[in-house]
């Protein structure tokens, strides 16, 4: 019994002294020492970097030196200057203040200077200054500048607005007193012995207007007149280069409307001692009478003569004329 006991006590000495062999056998070479301008580890006794040569500050060295250990195996910095960022999508780390790190599940970009702005947004920003701020662009406001009405334009600014109403056209004997447009419904009034003239076409004056008999039986009987005034308009009118399709220059009442002194329309009478109108080449003249029976007695009468030019244009003129 005495034999196995001793057995077994040098077991468990051998077991013992090969553990603590093992132990000493194993040394940390790992001093927890680098240097903060290069990042070289040191030896427990360096003075001075190996590497770049820089004097070692016992101090300094050991409040730069973060050794932070994470389960996504983060790296370890070795300066107060670098950033050290761990995310799930391993995001890149930069070691110099003028790079970024992003780390962030957008992969927004982190800066490491004051003067960087940090944006985190769904979108990854390069540039050395990132905002998310969108600036609202604002025109500046625009001042109307107004054009000065016409008679055909109201006021407009050069943006289109438009400011009021045009003026219209102020018409006096048939011009516009601001623009000097013709008035086209204008119709210029004359008297006996005034002539009216439409250039290149003809000259048209009358010359008098004189109270008549009713001289005509068939026509007083047919029409019963009895005591009806009638008066009898002599004119003259000249061809000064009309030229008609089927004839020249003829002035009759067939271009006249003749109106009694209250403005009721004269019927045309079959005196039996007229002038009768004629046809008139460019060049000639032709005097000629036409006679009204008045359903009131008049002391003066409006003669309106209108017809078309040679070209087309229809013109008109009216006569204000004293009977006698």
């Amino acid at each position: 019994m005495k034999k196995i006991c001793s057995l077994l006590l040098a077991l468990c000495l051998t077991l013992s002294l090969s553990s603590c062999g093992n132990d000493n056998s194993t040394q940390d070479t790992d001093t927890g020492r680098f240097c903060v301008e290069c990042g070289n580890e040191l030896s427990a006794t360096d003075k001075f970097c190996g590497s770049c040569g820089s004097s070692i500050n016992e101090e300094n060295n050991a409040e730069d030196i973060d050794n932070t250990t994470t389960e996504q195996d983060t790296p370890i910095y070795t300066t107060q200057a670098q950033k050290a960022t761990t995310t799930k999508q391993n995001a890149p780390v930069y070691t110099t203040e003028t790079q970024k790190v992003t780390t962030t599940e957008q992969d927004t970009p982190i800066y490491t200077t004051q003067a960087q702005k940090a944006t985190t947004t769904k979108q990854a920003y390069t540039t050395k200054k990132a905002t998310t701020t969108t600036t609202k662009r604002t025109t500046a406001a625009h001042t109307h500048s107004y054009s000065d009405a016409t008679c055909t334009e109201p006021a407009k600014c050069s943006c289109g607005k438009v400011n009021g109403k045009a003026l219209g056209h102020s018409y006096n004997n048939g011009v516009c007193s601001r623009c000097n447009a013709q008035d086209p419904n204008y119709v210029k009034t004359y008297s006996i012995g005034e002539t009216w003239i439409v250039d290149g076409q003809w000259e048209f004056t009358v010359n008098s207007v004189t109270t008549h008999k009713l001289c005509n039986p068939y026509t007083n009987s047919g029409y019963g007149y009895t005591n009806e005034q009638v008066v009898i308009i002599n004119y003259t009118y000249k061809n000064i280069g009309y030229t008609g399709t089927y004839q020249n220059l003829f002035m009759s009442s067939a271009v006249f409307d003749v109106y009694d002194e209250d403005g009721e329309a004269a019927n045309g009478y079959a005196c039996t001692h007229l002038k009768l109108a004629k046809d008139c080449d460019v060049g000639t003249k032709c005097t000629a009478e036409e006679d009204y029976v008045l359903l009131n007695n008049s002391s003066k009468i409006t003669l309106l003569v209108s017809r078309y030019t040679s070209d087309s244009k229809f013109v008109k003129a009216r006569f204000e004329l004293p009977v006698n």
